[in-house]
């Protein structure tokens, strides 16, 4: 695929915010009154979107700059130089010496350039690593973040929809069988979820800038920019879809980037996937995964061994724990064994159906359970390789990673590990170390 290179970019940094307020705060009216239907409102809100983009956004076309950090505006003078010695090299000898002259003079003041840029990038100390980094990459002979790799038959695929479609097919099939989704049954609870305008607030000035879009295309700038004429159409959005227990077809749709994590770049099994997804679905799953933090704490539902993706917890604090614990035993002159565990794949095989079964039963709103099931269920994703794109797949198994539910659901399918075992257990995530005081056979058998 030939590197694209110019590209037309919204330049949210001019953006008429004053009037991208204005039209939002008069269409809700509009928008909130024409259909009930889920789908339909959000194609609706879709709309209003982008056509506030165009309206109130401007955009300029952007080129791809092939030159080095280093190029100075003196050298790009003696590029152009070179060029116009080079076109005319066939008119006499002095044309072909003077094209030869200004060639060595270029060599010498890129290599001058380059020299003095990277004496520039240490003498800061770290300050500018960021300069350094281009620079290592540009320099490196495979540019491409994912390099070829092997199929089944070890045969070396370079084409970037071929190594989508075949990362994807790994991806896939890591999955387990779908699983039985069980009928959730709604009960009376003292925790009522409740939409709160405050939270929905604070997410939309957290938003980040220059965050990868989901399939809708609705950027999170706009979601910041609109400020208080987009609250309420994502409370009323939320609303609805917790009244018509279903979501929109595009907060189901993710787009995987995979990302290295270690060893061999040519095997797909060394690519972890992370999804991108609807950057409005992202803002509702915080509203969502706040009240479960909030449940849960009330109920004291988490495990107190759970160190992970909890407000006041951390890896170290789980390392500090067990470590102090080991440290207390071996003052007293007593032994300590352990096991580590890890789970292979794990956000990928959480049976979604056990899954809903066990947030069910922790004593959340039964609207939520049906919110997240419909969330889960029916996931589909495609893999993403320099722009070109796999073939769509479902997905069976598993809590989406990238998103900001699929953390806080893997907890809480791991969150009974520790019920039946009489060690101590320690756990980040699905990451856990077993420790037990050994002072007889048994505690060894009980280990």
């Amino acid at each position: 695929m030939e590197p694209q290179l110019e590209w037309v970019v919204p330049v949210y940094k001019k953006t008429e915010v004053l009037g991208l307020q204005t039209f939002l705060h008069d269409k809700f009216a509009v928008w909130a009154s024409n259909g009930s239907s889920v789908e339909g409102l959000w194609n609706n809100l879709k709309n209003t979107v982008h056509e506030s983009v165009e309206r109130f956004v401007p955009h300029k076309l952007l080129r791809k700059n092939l030159d080095p950090e280093y190029y100075s505006k003196d050298i790009k003078r003696l590029k152009a130089k070179v060029r116009k010695a080079y076109n005319s090299r066939k008119l006499g000898v002095q044309y072909m010496e003077k094209l030869k002259h200004l060639s060595k003079q270029l060599l010498a003041a890129k290599k001058e350039a380059q020299e003095t840029f990277l004496k520039s990038v240490l003498n800061k100390e770290g300050k500018c690593w960021s300069d350094f980094y281009k620079y290592v990459k540009r320099r490196k002979e495979n540019r491409d973040n994912i390099p070829a790799i092997k199929d089944g038959d070890k045969r070396i695929v370079t084409d970037p929809t071929e190594k989508a479609n075949l990362i994807n097919l790994y991806y896939s099939s890591i999955f387990s069988s779908e699983d039985n989704i069980p009928h959730i049954q709604g009960e009376n609870t003292s925790n009522p979820f409740t939409i709160d305008i405050k939270a929905i607030r604070r997410r939309i000035r957290a938003t980040g800038r220059n965050k990868s879009v989901g399939r809708d295309r609705i950027p999170g700038e706009i979601l910041k920019m609109g400020g208080e004429a987009m609250i309420p159409y994502l409370a009323c959005l939320l609303e609805i879809t917790f009244n018509n227990g279903a979501l929109p077809g595009d907060w189901r749709r993710a787009t995987v980037v995979p990302v290295h994590k270690e060893s061999d770049r040519s095997l797909v099994t060394n690519y972890r996937p992370g999804s991108l997804t609807s950057v409005v679905c992202k803002r509702m799953e915080h509203a969502i995964a706040l009240y479960l933090r909030q449940v849960w704490e009330k109920n004291d539902w988490l495990y107190e061994g759970q160190h992970g993706f909890r407000p006041g917890y951390s890896c170290e604090s789980q390392v500090i724990t067990a470590c102090q614990d080991i440290a207390d035993a071996l003052d007293n002159g007593d032994r300590i064994d352990a096991i580590i565990v890890d789970f292979s794949k794990a956000f990928d095989l959480v049976p979604q159906g056990w899954l809903l079964v066990k947030i069910a039963n922790s004593g959340v709103d039964v609207r939520v359970v049906v919110w997240i099931r419909e969330f889960l269920l029916g996931q589909m994703q495609r893999v993403r390789v320099r722009g070109e794109l796999s073939e769509e797949v479902r997905v069976t198994s598993g809590v989406p990673q990238g998103s900001i539910l699929g953390s806080l659901l893997l907890l809480a399918y791991v969150n009974d590990i520790g019920q039946n075992i009489k060690s101590t257990i320690r756990l980040f995530a699905d990451d856990c170390v077993i420790y037990r005081k050994i002072t007889k056979d048994e505690d060894m058998i009980n280990l």
